[in-house]
C-alpha cells in the first residue's frame, strides 16, 4: 500500500492542513515527504497520522488483500465467461476505486477494467480506456506490459483490424 498518497488524499478529503494533522505526530517537512512519497515513514509514524484521520492501518491493508483477491477471481471469471459474477466483482472492484490507486494492484485493476469493457463490447469505452492506459505503461511491470499488448491484439480483432491484431500477437509470441 502506497501510504504517502493515501494519507494525502484523505488529509485533503476531510480539509485537514498538513500543520494540524503532522502536530505531536512529525514536522511539517516530514509529513509533506511522506505524502509525496519522497521519504518513507516507520509503521508507528503511518498508524498516528492515519489514526488521525480516523483510518485503520490495518483495514487499509486488509484492502490491498481483497483488492488482489478481487482482481485474481475477476480474471479467471471473464476465462470462463461468468457473466454475472463478472458484474458483481466490477462492481465490488467499482466501489474500492477510491483505495485502488493507493495498492499495489493500481494498473492491473486498470488493466483488468480495460479486459472488462472489451469483455462487453464497449469499444469506444475501451478506446478511451486504452489511451489513458498508453501513457501509463512504461510504469508498467513486465507482465502488465504484456497483458496490455494482447488486450491491444483484442481490441484490434473486435475493430476488425485482424493483420495488426496478428502482428502484435506474433511478436508477443
Amino acid at each position: 500500500m502506497e501510504f504517502g498518497p493515501l494519507i494525502k488524499y484523505y488529509r485533503t478529503h476531510k480539509g485537514i492542513t498538513q500543520k494540524e494533522l503532522a502536530a505531536g505526530i512529525c514536522s511539517i517537512p516530514h509529513l509533506s515527504k511522506i505524502e509525496n512519497n519522497s521519504k518513507d515513514a516507520n509503521n508507528e509514524t503511518i498508524s498516528l497520522l492515519l489514526q488521525r484521520l480516523e483510518v485503520s492501518f490495518e483495514e487499509m491493508e486488509e484492502k490491498e488483500e481483497l483488492i488482489r483477491t478481487l482482481l485474481r477471481n475477476f480474471g479467471e471469471k471473464i476465462n470462463f465467461y461468468l457473466r454475472e459474477e463478472i458484474e458483481e466483482i466490477y462492481h465490488k472492484l467499482k466501489r474500492m476505486e477510491h483505495v485502488i490507486p493507493f495498492s499495489a494492484y493500481m494498473y492491473s485493476y486498470e488493466l483488468y477494467k480495460y479486459r472488462y469493457l472489451l469483455f462487453k463490447g464497449l469499444i469506444s469505452e475501451a478506446e478511451i480506456h486504452r489511451d489513458l492506459l498508453s501513457k501509463q505503461r512504461k510504469n508498467f511491470s513486465q507482465h502488465e506490459g504484456y497483458l496490455f499488448r494482447y488486450y491491444n491484439a483484442v481490441f484490434l480483432i473486435l475493430k476488425g483490424h485482424y493483420n495488426k491484431a496478428d502482428e502484435l500477437l506474433e511478436e508477443l509470441y
